[in-house]
């Protein structure tokens, strides 16, 4: 993974995938997270999970690409889940107010 990147192991069993996402979720990478997530929801998964716990940054166009994220998953009758993230990250989520409407196991 390059400086500033991202890195996305999907871990699939059984219909859910886990996705265990590394490194920076920002406007660089969003559009990747978003792509799969088409692949995903369009295909075989019938869940999915985004692993926010190795996370290092989130901003505003990540948060983003997670919400479209959910929508995609309710969509396309799919469930989706997350793990909390680093404190960083979870204040992201709480300051915009989209904690709330994220499932997390």
């Amino acid at each position: 993974m390059e400086p500033g990147g991202l890195s996305i192991e999907d871990r699939p069993l059984d219909g859910r995938h886990t996705l265990v996402l590394r490194g920076e979720l920002d406007i660089a990478t969003a559009p990747d997270l978003e792509a799969l997530m088409v692949e995903l929801c369009t295909g075989d998964a019938r869940e999915v999970v985004l692993d926010l716990s190795d996370l290092d940054v989130l901003d505003s166009t990540g948060l983003r690409a997670i919400l479209i994220a959910k929508e995609l998953c309710e969509t396309h009758g799919c469930g989706f889940l997350m793990t909390r993230g680093k404190e960083s990250v979870q204040r992201l989520l709480e300051t915009s107010g989209a904690l709330q409407g994220l499932p997390f196991l």
